[in-house]
């Protein structure tokens, strides 16, 4: 989870809100890959979208990059990073004129409501199709919630184990080890068997919108993040 990566002292109010009321929203899938994300919005229409972990390995602090929003744009997925900074949250893009805001639950309301409700993008990308730039109109109308998926028994009870339990004490559950180090210690917000990798998909490179000035993608689009 991202709270690994944040002292203790250091967490802000809408910080500590944030990471103690993630874990209940659905459309909040914790620590995924990039498959993993892809295959949940695999099947839903532009617009859906939703929230997970950055990957510690690509933060640049402590505290400045939290969280990630995926989301599908025109048949394929793409991401966008979150910037926490100051004890607010808004999204990794270069325009100063974006709204902060204290929560992530606060912040996915706003697109969801701008993009839902009054019918307007989120943001501008700026993209480059042959050379020739192009504006992108990023719309995130539909959180993608875990709750209304009929998941396995399985991971029902591992959900259920982790709700109760801490990950040290896992161990002492009667349970195989293959179990208890495999399946067990996976992110229990995601259900494997729900949504199984497809790995002649995996090769698809994603839309990225990751850096706070500009981008680089690895797709036939160049999408940058200047409004």
């Amino acid at each position: 989870m991202a709270c690994c990566c944040i002292e203790e002292g250091s967490l802000s109010s809408g910080l500590q809100e944030t990471l103690s009321s993630l874990p209940k929203i659905g459309w909040y899938y914790g620590n995924i890959t990039v498959p993993e994300a892809e295959r949940i919005l695999k099947d839903e229409p532009n617009g859906s979208f939703i929230v997970r972990d950055t990957p510690p390995s690509n933060q640049k602090g402590a505290s400045s990059d939290l969280f990630t929003i995926t989301f599908k744009l025109r048949g394929r997925c793409g991401s966008i990073r979150v910037d926490y900074s100051k004890g607010y949250f808004t999204l990794s893009l270069s325009d100063p004129g974006l709204p902060l805001f204290r929560t992530m639950m606060d912040l996915v309301g706003y697109c969801t409501n701008r993009s839902a409700v009054q019918k307007k993008p989120v943001c501008v990308l700026t993209g480059h199709e042959e050379e020739t730039q192009t504006h992108i109109y990023l719309y995130l109308t539909k959180p993608v919630n875990r709750h209304t998926k009929v998941h396995s028994l399985q991971h029902s009870c591992r959900q259920a184990l982790h709700s109760y339990l801490t990950l040290d004490k896992m161990s002492s559950l009667p349970l195989p080890k293959y179990l208890l180090e495999g399946y067990m210690i996976q992110n229990p917000l995601y259900d494997p068997e729900l949504y199984p990798l497809d790995t002649d998909d995996d090769s698809k490179s994603e839309i990225s919108t990751n850096s706070s000035s500009s981008s680089t993608v690895n797709t036939d689009n160049e999408l940058d993040t200047e409004r």
